[in-house]
């Protein structure tokens, strides 16, 4: 008998057969990484989302402008929609004024921008669909009681407080801004005229 050489069929179907099993293992481990990834990834630009549109409500409502002539109404709140003149600074142009009106839409959020003043027209708008509905309080000058009503007044509230949501989801805790010392009631003579 003379010694064999190469691989019996057996061999051959069992190398096969381990071959496929590691080759499969790793194309499952593969796509659960990739399906992982993209899950990651979509829940992160949520979270950047959610988290930009947050930013820009703070930094608008930190931008509110007292009022500076007699009548002039810089702040309300009726039903879910709140207007305000908010003095040019991020995230709006710095060269003009800016009388903003955010409320809930059927399509989310909606924030509209028209500009104020002498310079060209100019407007924006920005809608956040995430937002499915929101919640805005404020909180009276010298006030205990926050109130989901705010008439056009020649004075700022003290503060303001705003919950969003996406369905019955809340994104993030409320917001709460303190309405900076400008708020404070001017003096009679303190009004441009």
């Amino acid at each position: 008998m003379t010694p064999r050489r190469g691989f019996t069929l057996l061999e051959v179907m069992i190398a096969v057969v381990l071959t496929s099993v590691v080759a499969l293992m790793a194309f499952a481990s593969a796509r659960l990484s990739a399906e992982s990834s993209a899950v990651i990834q979509r829940d992160l630009m949520r979270v950047r989302t959610d988290r930009a549109a947050r930013q820009t409500l703070l930094d608008l409502l930190h931008n509110v402008r007292p009022p500076r002539s007699r009548g002039d109404t810089s702040f309300a709140l009726s039903g879910d929609t709140l207007t305000f003149t908010a003095g040019g600074a991020a995230p709006l142009d710095p060269e003009y004024d800016w009388l903003v009106a955010i409320g809930p839409t059927d399509s989310g959020l909606s924030l509209v921008a028209r500009s104020l003043g002498r310079g060209p027209a100019a407007s924006t708008r920005l809608r956040l669909p995430r937002i499915t509905r929101w919640q805005v309080r404020v909180l009276p000058p010298r006030g205990r009681e926050w109130k989901d009503v705010w008439a056009p007044a020649p004075v700022l509230p003290e503060a303001v407080a705003i919950t969003l949501w996406s369905g019955d989801d809340p994104l993030g805790p409320p917001l709460t801004i303190r309405m900076s010392e400008a708020s404070a009631a001017p003096a009679e003579s303190d009004y441009m005229d």
